[in-house]
């Protein structure tokens, strides 16, 4: 019940403000997905459990476990792990969405900083 209840605020949060990009297939169009979706797992966290980072903890995990072994990175998605990983030792700022841009192999700064601008933080409650 509580993957499904994130899952319905994660959608919720796509649809208020994912940032729009479109150049197929580069790194650049991998980092902005990839923030995109961490961003709606936070916002999905606020919706769902009131921004208790344990309770979407234990969601994410549940997501994980039922791929198993094909939880893998993705061009448009991290793997349930990483999401994971990203909840448990970061807020949602500018210091995540640079640390998103180094393991997509962004370099493009503009475009870091852009999207930085273009989301609020999302503190969690710990």
């Amino acid at each position: 019940m509580e993957a499904f209840r994130l899952t319905i605020g994660h959608e919720m949060t796509h649809q208020e403000k994912d940032y729009f990009f479109f150049k197929p297939f580069s790194k650049a169009q991998k980092f902005v997905d990839w923030v995109n979706e961490v961003h709606a797992d936070y916002g999905g966290i606020v919706k769902a459990f009131n921004g208790d980072v344990y309770r979407g903890i234990k969601a994410l995990e549940f997501k994980e476990k039922c791929k198993g072994d094909k939880d893998k990175d993705g061009l448009s998605h991290p793997a349930w792990k990483r999401r994971r990983e990203y909840v448990e030792k970061y807020d949602f700022n500018a210091d995540l969405i640079k640390e998103i841009a180094n393991f997509t192999g962004c370099n493009d700064k503009k475009l870091v900083e852009s999207i930085s601008n273009h989301y609020q933080g999302i503190e969690l409650r710990r």
